[in-house]
């Protein structure tokens, strides 16, 4: 081991040279493990995300799918239970529905405008939102039905559930694609729950749903921290702008990037693909850290190798450089250049003789076990550092190997390096401190220069780094594989076309061992044809052929067990990347229970559409019969809707007689007359039809030849007409039978409930059609007739008028109008039934005094009668009938075994004398009766003289309604002048109607009609405002005196009036001194308390007051006195009549000094001429009005007249005298 020292023994060139030699080697070496590291880190993580992501976006698709048949096939169910018009009729299949699914937070059904009619947990007649009002399901609704599939709405929270929910929205068409409704579910997102992807995720790993709206629609794990509070955060606003910047900018639809996420911990790479379909990009993605804390962890082995050995061989560089300069002498058996070597390696070198003893130990190995030099040279190796068991079993290896005995010990290590073999092999190194240490053990031998082995070298590197990285790396593989096997979908991997790896539900979805797959292609598992009839081997190999092309495939597939048995699936293909070689990642779901689901709804909506149709047919034939009122056309119209909807070759249809005992045929088709013969009547008791009837329900035979319940005869024919199965449906209206339908077939027929439902409805809406014909021919006969009497009404007598006139043009028509006489006494003495039983034998009668004539006897009501004669010769011969009429009724009538007599008067009119229509005549004959009566005369022809109420008087008014709505009504001013002075001192108001018909008429022929009837009221407030308009414009001119307005007693009772004043002579801005009222003394004393108290809130207001026509009435001092009065008016009839009548004259010359006792002014009216004014004058009578001063004007010529009188200042006396 020893050698002689060289020339340049204490040359440092050489070793220099070779020390930085290694460190560039080493660091080299390091900087390319650096990359590749980094390289490998990377594409393991993007490895793992891309398959993530592929599961998160297959189950965001089936999700949605799942959500879309369950919401839309509910969503038809609760339209055919009528949910839409009575929600309480979905109640119980909703929240049904509600309770299978735990992660569902509600459900919900809203119409086309959005209302909510129907929610799940809550009661019915709660008020329910409109989505369309709501900012949160507005857009997700409208897109909804924009699209017409499922649409997701953003994320809120539901304040009712106190959840954050995600919507799902889901239209409803009916069979023409029409939208009826939409369907609406919310799944609670709460805590984070994983709705779309089932999936355990690695450390760091999130994964997400971003919407097109730029908010949130699923992202797991949420960041940590307060969930309320974090779900706000994450769902309640968009993704940052900056974010949204950095995926605008990726050009493809799926791919990878780093991207910057403010809100999540910053920079993170992101796998990403988009679902365009929903709107949707799906994307995995972890925190950069997480990749360089990987890429880190690969790098810390060689770090720290390369650490330890920069840090090692520089400090036994330099050691070795200064004790190659002081001396040689510390390795005297070995050269200066062996012993700088071996201290500056970074592995452990130790070096022995042949028989083991230790002869250097250099530096790493004092690192390495912890032992100083001086300890271990010249003592035996194994001993010191190898653990026996171990020795003793590769001791036993190396004999079987090498065919001799090797015995445990030193010669393990150098057997074969003595044999000129190669000995390298891993080996467990103890330490000093009973630690142990895996390292990679390689032995070499010494020779001298005679070549003989003079020892051994062994050279140890230490493996616990790359150890531990093998086993984190292990742990990984395992953590992978424990997914990969524990998925609940098939999972295989795919080189070119052949199975390599699979996992065990891959083994239990198609049957078969592990070694029965691996290595087989996908055809085996297929049957030869897909459902599309494509063969499977193109249609796969192009479907891997673009998976390898990196196009992720996802697709509906038809498989086969190993067994044979199909089975359909979901199947997703990516492409992966293992050892630098392109596989297929394929995902297998077996979809055979959902595709059973799907086509058991399919049958379900097959059904709803079968019903939806036969409802439709039903509506349509409903619609149909009620606008038919007859029997005969609602039979017809059954019978053509039957031959459609039932396809029955035979039909017949009975209606249940009136006493119940019998079914009668009105209506058949494809019958044999001798079947008809045997069936036209069936008795209720006894018979098939009956017991339908009577139990009211359907009955079915599927096997008439065999049927007992069926007579003999009729089977008889029956079988011999080819006719094997009938159905008998009963016609219920209001739990009463009306009849059946049967329908007979050829073949044995077993009827569906949906058949049996359809037919049910069908002879239901028949039966309510006949209802109401029956009931509109009841209604029509009872419309025209007396319910008493059965006689026809007053309606009938005004509808026959013209047409019995007409039928008899050549003779004379009379009304005969009677009423008996003392019929109340009998129904007061007797009681009522007496009477009702005396009226239903005066038309019999009646009818049998006129038999032979042409009369219609009618009941008007009471006990009046009405007789229409028409085609008499002559009015003698009228009169002689209604004579006759009233010798008939007086002949007793038997009642309870009372002998009744009873008188009658009656009333003859005649056409068109009396009156050219049905109800001028007639009320011509009722003025005619009343006559009758009035005189006890018997018969009475009508006579205009005795008639009060003319037709023309009642038109006048009914247009007096008309008069004070259009503007009819005009006023017309007469002066009140002072008598001494001659100056204007008020004017009256007198109102006059401008009628169309009758021209100008005066306040005598129409205000007793106004103040008969309701019309006052408006009357009164016409003429207010006219007159109040009138005043404003005189008392713009500068014409203040006040101007005077009538007012009635029904005025006086009117609790609004005053108010009413003050509006409006505020409205139209007169002063209220300007406006005076006048009211007779009758009008005061029909109320005096009330006038009183209404007097004086208008006094109060400054509104004048005046007495018109005093002298007339009968009021009292006393009460005068009570009165807020300002004028007492006397009236014309004794002002006209002073001059020749002293009595008159008295009159008036006390009412004026009772007046001015009052303290009242004193106003004659009716001052005719210049005597008569010239008395009032020296009687002390302050103002005077009429025709001898001014005949009322209407007010233009009322301010012509009063500009011609400015400036006179004669008094009235003056210009009498000048007259």
């Amino acid at each position: 081991m020893s050698s002689s020292n060289p020339p340049s023994q204490n040359d440092p060139r050489p070793l220099r040279g070779l020390f930085f030699a290694l460190i560039g080697f080493f660091v080299l070496a390091y900087f390319i493990a650096v990359a590749r590291h980094w390289l490998d880190a990377k594409r393991d993580i993007e490895g793992q995300l891309r398959y993530f992501n592929s599961i998160l976006v297959q189950n965001t698709r089936t999700t949605l799918k799942n959500y879309e048949l369950v919401l839309r096939g509910l969503g038809s169910e609760l339209i055919a239970q009528g949910a839409l018009q009575s929600p309480s009729r979905g109640r119980e299949l909703i929240e049904r529905m509600k309770s299978i699914d735990p992660g569902m937070a509600g459900l919900g059904l809203a119409r086309p405008d959005g209302q909510l009619v129907l929610v799940s947990g809550v009661p019915d007649g709660k008020p329910l939102p409109n989505l369309l009002n709501q900012p949160e399901t507005r857009d997700s609704f409208l897109a909804c039905i924009r699209s017409g599939h499922v649409q997701l709405g953003r994320p809120y929270y539901m304040k009712a559930l106190k959840l954050w929910v995600n919507p799902v929205r889901v239209p409803i068409l009916d069979s023409q694609g029409r939208l009826v409704a939409v369907m609406t579910a919310g799944y609670s997102i709460e805590g984070g729950t994983t709705l779309w992807a089932h999936t355990t995720l690695p450390p760091e790993i999130q994964m997400g749903l971003l919407r097109d709206d730029h908010y949130l629609q699923y992202f797991y794990p949420l960041p940590a921290g307060n969930t309320r509070a974090t779900v706000q955060n994450t769902y309640g606003r968009p993704v940052s702008p900056k974010t949204l910047r950095q995926l605008a900018a990726a050009e493809h639809g799926r791919g990878s990037m780093a991207i910057d996420l403010p809100r999540n911990q910053g920079l993170h790479y992101l796998v990403y693909e988009r679902i365009d379909e929903y709107g949707l990009l799906a994307g995995s993605l972890i925190p950069w850290h997480a990749i360089v804390y990987s890429w880190l962890q690969r790098l810390l082995l060689a770090s720290l190798l390369l650490c330890v050995f920069l840090l090692g061989g520089t400090w036994v560089y330099r050691r070795s450089l200064a004790r190659q300069i002081e001396s040689d002498a510390a390795v005297a058996h070995l050269s200066a250049w062996q012993q700088a070597v071996l201290d500056s390696a970074d592995y452990s070198i130790i070096s022995t003789d042949t028989a083991g003893l230790i002869v250097s130990f250099n530096a790493a190995a004092q690192r390495m076990l912890g032992y100083a030099a001086d300890e271990v040279i010249g003592k035996q190796t194994p001993a010191l550092f190898h653990d026996t068991d171990e020795i003793r079993q590769y001791a036993t290896a190396l004999t079987q190997e090498l065919g001799e005995p090797i015995h445990p010990g030193f010669d393990v290590f150098v057997a074969k390096a003595r044999r000129g073999q190669s000995e390298e092999r891993e080996w467990t190194y103890l330490r000093k401190d009973g630690s142990r240490i895996p390292v990679r053990l390689s032995v070499t031998t010494l020779h001298g220069p005679n070549g003989k082995i003079e020892g051994f070298l062994g050279i140890a590197a230490d493996l616990a780094a790359q150890k531990q990285t093998q086993a984190n790396l292990r742990d990984s593989q395992a953590r992978y594989r424990t997914l990969f096997e524990r998925a609940g979908d098939s999972i295989f991997l795919m080189k070119g076309e052949y199975f390599v790896d699979c996992n065990p539900a891959t083994l239990e979805m198609f049957g078969c061992t592990r070694d029965q797959i691996v290595g087989t292609t996908p055809y085996r598992y297929s049957p030869e044809f897909q459902l599309d009839g494509r063969l499977s081997r193109s249609k796969a190999q192009e479907k891997i052929t673009a998976a390898f092309h990196g196009e992720t495939q996802f697709f509906e597939w038809r498989h086969q067990r190993y067994d044979g048995t199909p089975f359909d699936a979901e199947v997703s293909l990516n492409i992966v990347m293992i050892g630098d070689e392109p596989h297929i990642l394929a995902t297998v779901r077996d979809i055979s229970e959902r595709k059973k689901a799907e086509a058991e709804l399919m049958l379900s909506r097959q059904a709803l559409i079968e019903r939806n149709e036969h409802l439709r047919l039903i509506n349509q034939l409903s619609n149909r019969l009620h606008a038919s009122l007859k029997l005969d056309a609602i039979l017809q119209e059954t019978m053509e809707a039957l031959l459609g909807l039932s396809h029955a070759p035979s039909i017949a249809i009975y209606l249940l007689s009136a006493d119940a005992a019998r079914l009668d045929l009105v209506a058949h088709r494809g019958f044999e007359e001798r079947i008809l013969r045997l069936i036209v009547n069936l008795p209720v008791a006894g018979s098939h039809s009956g017991q339908a009837v009577t139990q009211k329900r359907l009955l079915a035979s599927n096997d008439l030849p065999h049927d007992d319940r069926i007579p003999a005869d009729l089977k008889n024919v029956l079988t011999a007409a080819s006719l094997n199965s009938a159905l008998i449906i009963p016609m219920i209206y209001h739990e009463q039978a009306l009849g059946c339908i049967n329908l007979a077939y050829r073949e044995q027929r077993t009827f569906s409930d949906v058949e049996l439902e359809t037919l049910n409805a069908f002879s239901n809406t028949v039966a309510l059609a006949i209802a109401n014909s029956r009931h509109v021919v009841s209604l029509g006969f009872q419309a025209k007739h007396d319910s008493l009497t059965a006689l026809p009404n007053r309606s009938v007598l005004h509808e026959e008028f013209t047409t019995r006139i007409e039928e008899a043009p050549g003779g004379l028509t009379a009304l005969l109008l009677l009423d008996l006489d003392h019929f109340k006494e009998i129904n007061d003495t007797l009681g009522h039934h007496v009477g009702d039983h005396l009226l239903t034998h005066i038309g019999p009668r009646l009818q049998d005094a006129l038999s032979g004539t042409r009369a219609l006897v009618c009941r008007l009501g009471g006990d009046e009668f009405a007789v229409l004669l028409t085609g008499l010769p002559n009015k003698t011969d009228a009169v002689t009938l209604a004579k006759h009429v009233t010798t008939a009724l007086r002949r007793p009538f038997m009642m309870d075994g009372m002998a009744l007599q009873v008188g009658v008067s009656v009333g003859v009119a005649y056409y068109p004398e009396h009156g050219e229509s049905s109800h001028a005549l007639l009320r011509a004959a009722d003025v005619a009766m009343y006559q009758a009566k009035t005189l006890t005369a018997g018969v009475v022809v009508y006579d205009r003289s005795f008639d009060n109420y003319s037709p023309d008087r009642l038109a006048l008014a009914s247009e007096l309604v008309q008069a004070v709505q259009g503007g009819e009504l005009v006023l017309h001013y007469q002066p009140k002048l002072d008598i001494a002075s001659g100056q204007v001192t008020g004017f009256e108001a007198l109102v006059r109607w401008q009628n169309p018909r009758r021209g100008l008429l005066y306040p005598d022929a129409f205000i007793h009609l106004v103040e008969m009837n309701e019309v006052i009221h408006p009357f009164t407030a016409a003429i207010m405002d006219l007159a109040l308009a009138d005043k404003r414009r005189l008392h713009d001119l500068g014409y203040t005196q006040p101007v005077a307005i009538n007012l009635s007693v029904r005025n006086l009772m009117d609790a609004h009036y005053v108010t009413r004043l003050a509006d409006a002579i505020t409205r139209h801005g007169i002063p209220e001194r300007e406006v005076e009222l006048e009211l007779t003394e009758t009008a005061l004393m029909h109320d005096p308390d009330s006038s009183v108290a209404l007097l004086q809130e208008i006094a109060d207001m400054g509104v004048n007051i005046a007495i018109d026509d005093f002298g007339t009435g009968y009021s009292s001092l006393a009460y005068l006195r009570r009165l807020p009065l300002s004028a007492l008016k006397i009236d014309r009839s004794f002002v006209m009549g002073m001059n020749s009548n002293t009595q008159d004259a008295i009159i008036v010359r006390s009412t004026v000094a009772l007046a001015h006792s009052l303290g009242l002014r004193v106003i004659a009216e009716g001052v005719e001429n210049a005597e008569a004014l010239a008395l009032l004058a020296g009687m002390g009578c302050e103002q005077a009005q009429g025709y001898h001063l001014s005949r009322p004007l209407p007010l233009n010529e009322l301010i012509a007249w009063l500009q011609t009188r400015s400036g006179q200042g004669a008094t009235l006396i003056d210009q009498a005298a000048c007259t």
